[in-house]
């Protein structure tokens, strides 16, 4: 197996290299990025490179608990709470806190 936990257009270019043909062309870098802490596993099989997961979140996988979440809202500075909400995928385009 191989896991991609890192700059975003690295999950397509990896995904893309190893096996296209199951690679969606949406999420293709240019118009398309993985959230930060993103998680991409491309398993090899005897007829080769599969994709098993695209750009999941730590949140999304279960890994980050709602409480926690409760409490990065509580943060007082902005600019902090900001950060640690885009750190977890939940931090929209346009700065809004999308619903769990």
């Amino acid at each position: 197996s191989i896991l991609v936990v890192g700059h975003g257009s690295t999950h397509d270019f990896v995904a893309d290299a190893l096996c296209h043909k199951e690679h969606e062309r949406a999420h293709h870098t240019g118009h398309f990025c993985v959230q930060h802490c993103s998680i991409t596993e491309l398993v090899e099989q005897t007829d080769g490179w599969h994709l098993q997961m695209f750009g999941r979140t730590p949140f999304d996988l279960g890994f980050v608990d709602v409480h926690e979440v409760t409490w990065l809202l509580k943060l007082g500075d902005p600019a902090v709470r900001c950060d640690a909400l885009e750190s977890l995928g939940q931090l929209g385009r346009n700065g809004d806190v999308r619903v769990v």
